[in-house]
């Protein structure tokens, strides 16, 4: 078997591994925790789709939804099946339906822990070596970030001619990727967009983008801080799997005892530290703002002069000896990391706006959050009304 085929992925699924998703999955498959899959029965489809809102197809008469989406589960790392036909939740979903982990910690588990050739496809034996590709991709991009004059993202022919042609398992040295010269490889197109969608799952973890068909690593140069941060959780994880059952090996890789990310590098202002007051929410939130990569594509699409989205100022007129201090706002909740669809990272629900008018929203989500006793926005809508209606009340 090459490694291009050992790599799969449960392709055309990108919408089930979204973290918003993931979320609303997980709080649901934790409800169902326990309950036994009889054939002649499917007790899953109706709640899942009530609780997240989801459509899990095809709906035909004796095609249960674990036949379509059961593995998809398992790649996500939520729930299995043992042999009793009992349907199990995994620790890991247990932690994100309880709120105690955040998106990088679930994808860090997620690039720790993921290995091709994966259960959910196959079962393979003691004798079979595992490769971690996730670590592998996040290793080439450290290893490009500490050579001179490199670009620090990589094409999906980048990953395929350097990562899978030099079958690469991911438990290498950074020092191994520094010298790796790319070779010729031909894989199927179907293989292609299997890689492809994995490589934008991942990049939902705040220090990965998925931009203009490319990875990139999204950290500023000289930031040695994250690098050392990030070093941490692309290093593979695999427990001793021997003599357990398919389900047991699931229920075991997604154990997560301590916080796999433990990446608190976001650079904070005080304004800042007045808005996350602790939270791990709000440091999600803010580690997407602080995202260079995505501050360069969103201006890249706007026009010039660029303007202020909340009050409408255009700070060249103001400042002409300034190119541009505007930042990025994500409008999302508190909580979800940037939004990902089959083009990659999504623009959508970020917006340019001035530094000032920056901080004032914060406050306002800050006084507005402990109003209504709520730890965080309950859904985007609600999110996206809070910030209309604080640019409603602002006085020009």
């Amino acid at each position: 078997m090459t490694a291009a085929e050992m790599w799969r992925w449960d392709q055309g699924r990108l919408t089930y591994f979204t973290f918003d998703n993931i979320y609303l999955l997980a709080k649901a498959i934790v409800s169902l925790d326990g309950i036994k899959i009889e054939k002649s029965q499917d007790p899953l489809r109706e709640e899942l789709e009530k609780q997240t809102g989801l459509k899990f197809l095809p709906k035909k008469e004796n095609y249960a939804l674990l036949r379509n989406y059961g593995r998809v589960f398992e790649t996500a790392l939520l729930a299995t099946t043992d042999e009793k036909r009992v349907f199990l939740a995994t620790n890991l979903c247990k932690s994100i339906a309880n709120n105690e982990i955040t998106s990088d910690d679930y994808y860090a588990h997620i690039i720790r822990s993921l290995f091709f050739p994966f259960i959910p496809t196959k079962e393979y034996g003691k004798t079979d070596t595992y490769s971690f590709y996730f670590c592998a991709v996040v290793k080439l991009l450290i290893a490009r970030y500490e050579l001179p004059a490199q670009e620090t993202s990589l094409s999906l022919n980048d990953i395929i001619e350097y990562i899978i042609a030099n079958d690469c398992t991911g438990k290498e040295d950074i020092s191994y990727y520094k010298n790796l010269t790319r070779k010729s490889i031909k894989i199927p197109k179907e293989r292609e967009r299997q890689i492809r969608e994995s490589l934008i799952v991942i990049c939902q973890f705040n220090f990965l983008k998925w931009i203009k068909d490319r990875i990139h690593l999204d950290i500023l140069k000289g930031d040695s801080e994250s690098i050392d941060a990030i070093k941490t959780i692309c290093e593979p994880n695999l427990p001793i799997l021997d003599d357990l059952t398919r389900s047991e090996k699931i229920l075991k890789i997604s154990q997560i005892s301590t916080l796999e990310s433990q990446i608190n590098t976001t650079r904070r202002a005080l304004g800042d530290i007045l808005f996350i007051e602790g939270k791990r929410t709000r440091v999600t939130h803010l580690r997407v703002e602080r995202s260079q990569a995505l501050r360069s594509a969103l201006f890249k699409t706007l026009p010039q002069p660029f303007k202020c989205n909340f009050c409408d100022c255009i700070p060249k007129n103001k400042y002409p000896w300034i190119d541009n201090i505007l930042e990025i706002h994500h409008l999302m909740p508190l909580a979800s990391n940037i939004y990902i669809d089959n083009k990659g990272t999504s623009l959508d629900d970020i917006v340019p706006i001035c530094p000032n008018c920056h901080r004032s929203i914060h406050a306002y989500y800050r006084q507005w959050l402990n109003n209504t006793q709520q730890e965080d926005f309950v859904s985007k809508n609600e999110a996206k009304t809070v910030y209309e209606n604080a640019k409603n009340e602002v006085i020009l």
